[in-house]
């Protein structure tokens, strides 16, 4: 087996965002994150409270055209059903709308029995319909809860991509002294990427037309694939570079752990599901005519060795991952791959 330079290395820094036990490749180094030292964990609130228009009205950051809005409709029907109460939604298409409707009405404590989708492509108009019941069963009877729901959703279908989120800003004397340029380089890319379907379009559009070589007007499932992936290593690259700058803030002690062997298995889906945007991912490639299943397909295991050791070594990396520890993982970088 012919070898190179011990350069592939894996990485349990608690990259911000993402989930505990994530490993993810980037640029064909099997990296596992852990949770970020800046993350929070969502509240449960009850549906109809302040605080819950307070913390789901903000997801829309900006308005439609006074035309758009006008559109917008939001009804709620007790009579229709025996058992249910129905949601009638109507207003301009957008991607993502169905997403971020089912997302809404999950964080309003609402169950989903039942919907009627229907879209009028020629005048870019939905009318849709909900069956649900709140989440301990019953329907939404009060007039309070009433009201929540039809101004959370009437801003939902008035809005349009969410805000961004805005990334940490470290003391760290980064090359540049002069604190002006400082500021500038910092408010260059002050948010992460956004994760609505709308943004994950344009990213994988971009990696096809721009890192591909590609026209966007014809790629195929692998091309596909591979926008897919840039597009998510750029939002893993910001996570990782805020990472290591928190660590050398922070100067702890690290971890390096040294094998032959690392079994991570494939990533575009483990990194799909760990940083909580496969809906997201799934339905912008099916508006581009693409399934996730097939494009998850075309990417090969990397298959650094062939059996328990390096499946080990790669619980050993998700372990210290999810205890938050800042680890490293050293292996070697084989010419083929797979042991023969």
């Amino acid at each position: 087996m012919k070898s190179l330079t011990h350069k592939t290395c894996a990485a349990t820094a608690p990259l911000h965002g993402l989930r505990p036990g994530t490993h993810v490749i980037l640029h064909g180094r099997p990296v596992s994150a852990s949770r970020s030292p800046c993350s929070r964990l969502p509240q449960r609130v009850l549906p109809g409270s302040r605080r819950e228009q307070d913390r789901l009205i903000p997801r829309v950051a900006e308005a439609q055209s006074p035309a758009e809005a006008a559109d917008v409709s939001v009804s709620i029907d007790n009579k229709e059903d025996a058992d249910y109460s129905v949601l009638y939604l109507s207003g301009a298409n957008r991607p993502g709308l169905l997403t971020a409707l089912s997302a809404a009405l999950r964080d309003l404590s609402l169950e989903v029995s039942k919907a009627v989708v229907e879209t009028d492509a020629q005048n870019n108009k939905v009318a849709d319909k909900f069956y649900v019941t709140k989440r301990g069963g019953g329907k939404v009877t009060s007039d309070e809860e009433v009201a929540n729901i039809k101004r959370v959703l009437e801003v939902l279908l008035k809005g349009r991509a969410g805000p961004a989120t805005p990334r940490p800003k470290f003391t760290t004397q980064s090359i540049q002294q002069d604190e002006n340029k400082r500021e500038l380089l910092y408010t260059l890319m002050d948010t992460y990427r956004k994760n609505d379907v709308l943004s994950v379009q344009e990213s994988i559009v971009n990696h096809v037309e721009y890192t591909l070589a590609r026209t966007r007007h014809q790629f195929d499932d692998f091309e596909c694939y591979q926008a897919a992936a840039y597009s998510l290593r750029d939002r893993l690259i910001e996570m990782w570079n805020d990472t290591q700058t928190y660590f050398k803030e922070q100067d702890p002690k690290r971890v390096y752990y040294l094998s032959m062997e690392f079994l991570m298995g494939r990533s575009l889906l483990n990194t799909l599901y760990n940083l909580g945007i496969k809906d997201q991912y799934a339905e912008a490639l099916t508006e581009l005519g693409y399934e996730l299943e097939t494009i998850a397909e075309q990417e090969r295991d990397a298959a650094l060795g062939n059996g328990g050791l390096g499946r080990l070594a790669a619980c050993f990396l998700d372990s210290m991952a999810t205890l938050n520890l800042p680890a490293w993982g050293y292996g070697i970088r084989y010419s083929y791959g797979m042991f023969r």
